[in-house]
């Protein structure tokens, strides 16, 4: 009786999802559109757009939701809900918006780093995209200018793209660190809170990679 016990609290452990990370190897085939989506802690739900650049062409799970402790993904608890269809899918090429209600996880959410993880059914692994959670006040407080902090200077996205190409050669260096006010330190930003932005000197400006899309910086105060 007393194995039997260990037994059950063990499988009771492991599917309650508490403290466990993730398994399984992740598919960097399905590249989300704004890797640094930002959603207040009230939101209803997450909605995150993503494209399948690889060639998987089954089906995945819907999606589950994970968040990031001491340098981990742990599966946040939820409510029992009742579920229909499970099973998702993406064509290669083609991009697609998944959202994932947080009311059955509202008991254990807080501000911080969190993730979907979508479990592909025809092969093993899983692909997923992060987000983040913040206060209604900090979110409230978020709708300053995307800036970031090079040589000293403050400089503000001026929402326009750069013409042509980025030469290698030009880049500075990427985003160091993240903030939610407006930055003060070299190579902090408060756009970019996974901190892997590349920043470069062109013959127009300052150009930093947002969502994919290099974009033009000035200093900060002139005409943002």
């Amino acid at each position: 009786m007393k194995r039997l016990a260990v037994f059950m609290f063990a499988l009771l452990w492991l599917f309650s999802g508490c403290g466990r990370p993730n398994p399984g190897s992740p598919s960097g085939d399905f590249q989300p559109l704004s890797p640094q989506m930002q959603f207040p802690l009230s939101a209803d739900r997450v909605t995150l757009s993503v494209t399948n650049t690889g060639d998987y062409v089954g089906e995945f799970q819907k999606p589950v939701l994970e968040v990031e402790r001491d340098g981990g993904w742990y599966a946040v608890s939820r409510e029992a809900a009742q579920e229909t269809s499970n099973l998702l899918s993406l064509p290669p090429g083609e991009t697609g918006d998944f959202s994932l209600f947080l009311s059955p996880y509202r008991e254990e959410l807080e501000p911080g780093n969190y993730r979907m993880v979508f479990y592909f059914v025809q092969q093993e692994g899983f692909f997923a995209l992060t987000f983040q959670l913040l206060s209604d006040e900090a979110y409230a407080g978020a709708e300053s200018p995307a800036a970031l902090v090079v040589g000293g200077a403050l400089y503000a996205s001026t929402g326009r793209p750069m013409p042509g190409e980025v030469a290698p050669s030009a880049i500075l260096g990427t985003v160091r660190s993240y903030t939610e006010e407006l930055p003060t330190e070299e190579g902090q930003s408060n756009f970019d809170w996974s901190c892997t932005a590349p920043y470069a000197e062109t013959a127009d400006g300052l150009a930093v990679l947002v969502d994919r899309e290099w974009t033009l910086f000035e200093p900060f105060g002139q005409g943002n």
